[in-house]
């Protein structure tokens, strides 16, 4: 973890035990965000503050492109960065096939 630095949230220049507190707390939530921007895209399904798309989304989307290369090309380079090609390869493999069922049972 990081050396502390100087946070401004609360009452830091009071120098008593609650300034003290604020200080660990907002370090705390600073090496958390940065823990998260970090390594949070390897076990999140979605960017933080998003919204998730809704199972008929998906699949129109889906129906857009699925039969574009440049499009699984650049989506494989992008979850291979992140979790490794293998993986990747096994994540899209099963969302297309999660979308051809969905697209099968109408």
């Amino acid at each position: 973890m990081a050396r502390r630095q100087h946070i401004d949230y609360g009452s830091p220049d009071e120098h008593d035990a609650t300034a003290e507190l604020e200080e660990d707390v907002a370090w705390v939530v600073q090496q958390f965000t940065q823990l998260v921007q970090e390594r949070g895209t390897i076990v999140l399904n979605r960017p933080l503050g998003s919204k998730s798309v809704p199972p008929e989304a998906q699949l129109e989307d889906w129906l857009t492109v699925r039969d574009d290369p440049a499009y699984w090309d650049q989506q494989w380079l992008d979850r291979a960065a992140l979790i490794g090609p293998e993986k990747a390869k096994l994540e899209l493999l099963r969302h297309d096939r999660e979308m051809q069922k969905r697209w099968a049972s109408g």
